[in-house]
């Protein structure tokens, strides 16, 4: 196999594999709480039983962040994470950036990203 070839497929199965481990941790009742470089809580979802991962996101937010990823018996891991120009939620897998919606999608899920003012709190009513 042509070395080029075979470095690519070795990235690509390494991604996939990452990817596969991360959405692992996207189970009904599974919350996530995205927070700014100062601590401060700038988004909140909830992996629903209707198929959807509902994230709230404070509006005007951009740059680094930290998701935390936490199971429906309490079992939490921490990624590193960013909210891009464009507003989207991505997150850090071994040095690849992978967008939540992706994420949620190899899950099984849908990603319903709202941005709010936050005058009704994070996570209020759909």
């Amino acid at each position: 196999m042509h070395a080029l070839a075979r470095r690519t497929l070795t990235v690509l199965v390494a991604f996939g594999l990452a990817l596969s481990a991360l959405a692992l941790t996207l189970q009904v009742g599974t919350t996530l709480e995205l927070r700014n470089d100062a601590g401060e809580l700038i988004g909140v979802g909830k992996v629903d039983d209707a198929g959807l991962v509902a994230f709230d996101l404070l509006e005007g937010q951009q740059g680094f962040a930290t998701l935390t990823v936490i199971g429906p018996v309490g079992e939490e891991e921490t990624f590193d994470a960013l909210v891009n120009e464009a507003g989207e939620v991505v997150i850090v897998v071994d040095a690849d950036m992978v967008p939540l919606g992706r994420l949620a999608e190899e899950a099984g899920y849908y990603l319903d990203l709202r941005v709010t003012d936050g005058a009704q709190g994070l996570g209020g009513p759909r």
